[in-house]
């Protein structure tokens, strides 16, 4: 039909294939890139979710995915999905390029300059490539940089393309102030608009299950499963109700049952094992998450996922020896050199520490988290000029990354206080750290700090008031009372 150009009618081949086989990786990643090509941006945004969901190690999902973004104009959610495609096939230069073009639209220059060198390494002679590159050294060398634009709270969760954002949105307000009327309508025009999708049963349990049905939300959330058996929405919200309705080992059974049905599927022993590890079954838990060796033999992420498990029991030593199995097998793998790194951290190795989190530098030059842990490490570990002075050198890079992540913009306040002595610049980084999360005391603390060196009293009584108020405890609290003592002094 394809041949003869009979989109409709291979659209609709697609969908019936589907209805009987809702796994069918061809059919799935072919109907998304029809709708693609149609310029179906939502129906395309469906069908290539539940592809990245079914089939997360396919490349060339994500780049599709990343298209219907670009389509939509929504630029940091195409280089996010771009990512997850390069990383999946990190030697292929057409996707590189696409991220560099990307992420120099974001204002993510660093990482720009990563992907286009690496295009470059590949075809000298790529215009395209040289041009990202120039122009996002530029923006680096003046100093045009700064933290990513902040999000309204919640606002990744409703950030569907076209109308389905304007779905989601109006769904999300419905559900807050638990109305009926507004959220059966919604249910019922994604059931019209998307038949044959998840979308319409998976928005019906999730208003049931706010509303305390849980039963009907249960057979919702079944039904959403029926159409895409991998959808992460769904399952993240089964594993939710399951719990609160008859407990955490409940939930973790019910997982394992998903992969016992379906063994190729990974995703839910991770939360399974977490399930069991609430539940005081650590043994069970370990099993579990060991499991992930057998479903994906040939990959780098059942040694990552153990390793991570591994720390969360306190048995780090265990964990660096998982992830240096997993490097025996593949080396240089930045996620694996992150747990070892992690692991050492958590036997206070920070030598140790120290190495491994240049090494995934070393491997993947663009990732700001590394990056910010290992300048945080170099400024609480050295504590001498050299370390300093790498500290504000990855500083420099992470500025011009546009970063949006709370830990990574309050490691760029922290060192920029601690390390440059430079307060004003610190403060307007911890802000941005502050504001992304709210409700953390440490942040909170640290901003402080920056006030206090600021001469800014006010603000720096008001921050670690709202510190201690959090209820929560953290590492500089016996630092942070003493700073409040100080200060009511003045």
């Amino acid at each position: 039909m394809l041949a003869q150009g009979e989109e409709r009618g291979a659209t609709s081949e697609l969908a019936l294939t589907l209805e009987g086989d809702p796994l069918h990786q061809g059919a799935r990643r072919l109907l998304g890139e029809l709708y693609l090509r149609g310029r179906q941006i939502e129906r395309a945004f469906i069908e290539l979710q539940s592809y990245t969901d079914a089939f997360p190690d396919d490349p060339e999902g994500w780049s599709d995915l990343a298209e219907v973004r670009l389509h939509a104009s929504q630029l940091q959610q195409a280089e996010a999905a771009m990512t997850n495609a390069v990383e999946r096939a990190r030697e292929r230069a057409d996707l590189r390029l696409r991220r560099a073009d990307l992420r120099s639209r974001i204002g993510r220059y660093h990482g720009a300059v990563m992907d286009a060198q690496a295009v470059l390494r590949h075809d000298p002679d790529s215009v395209a490539a040289r041009t990202i590159l120039t122009a996002a050294s530029a923006r680096m060398g003046a100093g045009d940089c700064g933290p990513a634009k902040a999000q309204p709270p919640g606002a990744e969760a409703t950030a569907w393309p076209g109308r389905l954002g304007e779905l989601m949105r109006e769904f999300a307000a419905a559900n807050r102030n638990n109305d009926r009327t507004a959220a059966g309508a919604l249910v019922a025009r994604a059931r019209r608009d998307h038949p044959g999708a998840m979308l319409g049963p998976w928005l019906d349990g999730v208003f049931s299950l706010t509303m305390g049905d849980l039963d009907r939300a249960e057979r919702w959330f079944g039904e959403a499963l029926a159409f895409s058996p991998r959808s992460h929405r769904p399952i993240s919200n089964l594993v939710a109700l399951w719990s609160r309705q008859r407990g955490p080992g409940y939930a973790g059974d019910q997982l394992v049952r998903m992969v016992d049905r379906d063994p190729a599927f990974a995703y839910p022993l991770p939360i399974a094992a977490a399930a069991y590890l609430e539940e005081s079954q650590p043994t069970r838990a370990e099993a579990t998450i060991r499991r992930m060796f057998r479903v994906l033999p040939a990959s780098p992420v059942p040694f990552r996922e153990v390793a991570r498990f591994l720390v969360q029991l306190d048995r780090a030593s265990d964990a660096i020896a998982t992830a240096a199995q997993g490097l025996v097998r593949f080396p240089a793998d930045p996620d694996l050199l992150a747990e070892q790194a992690r692991g050492y951290a958590r036997l206070g190795d920070r030598e140790a520490a120290l190495r491994s989190w240049e090494a995934v530098l070393s491997a993947r030059p663009d990732d700001d988290a590394a990056a910010a842990q290992l300048a945080r490490l170099l400024i609480t570990a050295r504590k001498d000029a050299q370390g300093r002075q790498r500290a504000l050198q990855l500083v420099r890079v992470l500025e011009c990354d546009a970063p949006s992540d709370p830990d990574v913009l309050g490691t760029v306040g922290l060192v920029l206080l601690e390390a440059a002595n430079d307060a004003p610049r610190a403060r307007g980084w911890l802000e941005a750290a502050r504001d992304r999360a709210p409700e953390s005391p440490q942040l909170r603390y640290q901003l402080a700090l920056a006030y206090a060196r600021d001469r800014d009293v006010a603000g720096a009584r008001r921050e670690l008031e709202q510190a201690f108020r959090s209820g929560q405890a953290f590492a500089e609290e016996p630092e942070a009372r003493r700073l409040l003592h100080e200060l009511k002094g003045q």
